[in-house]
């Protein structure tokens, strides 16, 4: 559990860099200013929520029973159902063009 969860943890402060680095939000819900396409947004167009979904899965994992997990598969509906579907509708809407290419050319998990 201990390996899944460093990769997803490695992966979050990565993409936030990126964010940071680009001088936009990381919030779901916030206003962002640039379109990041690079590093791991260059695999998939949402690593940060696999980063997650990476560090609960090493948690479950660590607990060493079922239960744990009934959260993390609950959670990945949620992340792709409220947060990543309306999160794409937002970015079309404000990048256009260049959000629509990089949709064609990057999955949005893996």
């Amino acid at each position: 559990g201990v390996v899944p969860l460093f990769i997803g943890a490695a992966l979050v402060l990565h993409a936030l860099l990126l964010f940071r680095r680009n001088k936009t939000t990381a919030e779901p819900f916030g206003e962002s200013l640039a379109l990041v396409t690079s590093g791991p947004f260059r695999v998939t167009r949402n690593p940060m929520y696999i980063g997650v979904f990476l560090m609960l899965s090493g948690i479950s994992c660590l607990f060493g029973t079922l239960a744990p997990w009934l959260v993390v598969l609950s959670l990945g509906v949620v992340f792709d159902v409220v947060f990543v579907r309306q999160e794409e509708k937002r970015l079309e809407m404000m990048f256009g063009d260049d959000y629509r290419r990089y949709k064609v050319q990057v999955r949005r998990w893996i």
